[in-house]
């Protein structure tokens, strides 16, 4: 769902304001875990560390009702991108309400004060993937598309159909650099991808998290050429969070992340 930006306030008792370095970070946490089920340790770590680089840059909110909290969310600072044109975006996420405090108004204060937060920032669009679309409608954000997921078999990816003939090709050197500012002007293609034994592809290799920048920068070329409209991309530091998952297998190439 998207909403355009607007000031807004509410007259709710509550307390309700961004979370600070010395707040009970581990009360947000056991809210995230009875709000959206349990996580293991290493998804808890990785929270925590998202959790707090919100909490540093001031967009990490809390709910609290007499010094107890019951409410939390955060934003990401994103870009959207309309027919190739990028706009700030924030990117709300992580809305949680106490169950036994539920259907007394905690969210719609939340997310009230979240969007004068947003507002306030100079945020023309914000964008969510609503629970329930009765809250999110009332304060006016509104369906906007969808969100889907392909599930491809690395075998099939070997027939795929072959480059668009405007692409023009890497050459076959193992110092061929990668070089975001080459796909202005370009397509996206997926290739042909070899065995796991087969030679290495042209122009690819491994990201890391200090790979963030020209990950970031790399998507948005690709975007503003395609005149895409929808893909969104992310701040450094959540790019950075990814790359370092060990569990991520990330590669960048001329053309592609």
């Amino acid at each position: 769902m998207t909403r355009p930006g607007s000031a807004a306030s509410s007259a709710s008792p509550l307390t309700i304001r961004p979370m600070l370095a010395d707040d009970d970070i581990d009360a947000e946490l056991d809210l995230r875990h009875r709000a959206f089920g349990p996580m293991d340790h290493a998804a808890g770590e990785y929270w925590r560390a998202e959790v707090l680089a919100c909490v540093a840059d001031g967009r990490q909110f809390g709910v609290w009702d007499d010094g107890r909290l019951v409410g939390a969310g955060r934003f990401y600072d994103l870009r959207q991108w309309w027919r190739g044109r990028a706009l700030p975006m924030a990117g709300v996420a992580g809305i949680k309400v106490a169950p036994e405090v539920r259907g007394k108004g905690v969210g719609k204060a939340l997310m009230t004060a979240m969007l004068g937060a947003m507002a306030d920032r100079g945020y023309p669009l914000s964008v969510l993937y609503p629970a329930t679309a009765h809250l999110y409608r009332a304060l006016g954000w509104e369906l906007a598309g969808g969100r889907y997921i392909a599930e491809v078999p690395g075998r099939s990816l070997g027939s795929l159909l072959p480059r668009d003939p405007e692409i023009p090709e890497i050459p076959e050197t193992p110092e061929t650099p990668v070089e975001p500012a080459d796909v202005t002007g370009s397509a996206i293609s997926a290739g042909s991808a070899g065995a796991a034994t087969g030679p290495a592809q042209p122009g690819v290799r491994r990201a890391g998290p200090d790979d963030a920048d020209e990950v970031i920068a790399l998507l948005g070329a690709v975007h503003a050429a395609a005149r895409d409209c929808g893909p969104c991309t992310f701040d450094p530091g959540s790019v950075r969070r990814w790359l370092s998952d060990p569990g991520v297998f990330g590669y960048l190439a001329r053309d592609g992340f």
